[in-house]
């Protein structure tokens, strides 16, 4: 590769970090999150970023991999990684807390801290900026205002409050949907699902999940095909109806094991 002429040393270490970095994100839209692919690259690149002291990319790099570590369901390793990036220095800049923030909120949540989910979503959206941070869609797939709404609309519900989440996941959807994007808009539909997978409503599951599909495969995104296929299963299996509904759930599982 053009990287491997580069003359040896620092420079070379630097673009090789951040092609490693830019590549990561590619293959998280192609592959998902969890697969080896990704973590190969973002391991990498935080080593070689790191080497050469390049604080903002171990920023970023420091996200991709919590990420990673959040979709394999080691969450107290991605909750390590995200209060290391938060000590990083003194004044982190507003889209770094955003990010971070957003991210402690899903592994609060998964953790089982709600209360705490709520009080990062709560810090990632006093520091969103719709104009500053637009860009981090393109570096992520996800827009952080729309995701930190999903993690908010979960501890929500799990706290006792079902129409404070129902109304918290319509305005992720009317965020996403007024960005025109179309990850953030099928993650805020699989999401939605979830809520009234929840409050036990299998037509309104299945319109959400249809939606989730549609939105993810048009763009050949892995993941949300995969899941919304299982959320369109259970709508069918949940109100009792369409017998293939167990067919559905059991492809949306072998895709999400792919």
């Amino acid at each position: 590769s053009w990287v491997d002429r580069l003359a040896r040393g620092e420079e070379r270490l630097r673009w090789e970090a951040r092609v490693e970095a830019m590549i990561a994100p590619a293959l998280i839209a192609t592959h998902g999150w969890a697969a080896a692919e990704v973590r190969g690259a973002y391991e990498r690149a935080l080593d070689l970023s790191e080497q050469v002291g390049d604080h903002a990319l171990t920023d970023s790099v420091l996200y991709g991999l919590a990420t990673l570590h959040e979709y394999r369901a080691e969450y107290e390793r991605s909750q390590a990684l995200m209060e290391r990036r938060l000590r990083l220095r003194e004044q982190q800049p507003a889209a770094v807390r955003v990010e971070a923030h957003e991210l402690l909120a899903c592994s609060s949540f998964h953790q089982g801290g709600f209360e705490a989910a709520l009080g990062h979503v709560e810090a990632a959206l006093a520091s969103y900026d719709a104009r500053d941070h637009i860009g981090l869609m393109a570096l992520y797939g996800e827009n952080p205002a729309v995701s930190s709404r999903h993690w908010a609309a979960h501890a929500q519900w799990f706290l006792g409050y079902p129409d404070r989440a129902l109304r918290t996941i319509e305005g992720a959807l009317a965020v996403a949907d007024d960005l025109a994007h179309s990850f953030s808009l099928s993650h805020a539909h699989e999401h939605a699902a979830y809520l009234h997978q929840y409050r036990r409503e299998p037509d309104r599951v299945l319109r959400h999940a249809e939606e989730t599909v549609r939105l993810g495969r048009e763009p050949g995104y892995a993941h949300p095909p995969a899941d919304g296929a299982e959320l369109g299963g259970w709508g069918p299996a949940g109100g009792g109806g369409d017998a293939a509904g167990p067919d559905q759930l059991d492809a949306g599982l072998d895709a999400d094991r792919a």
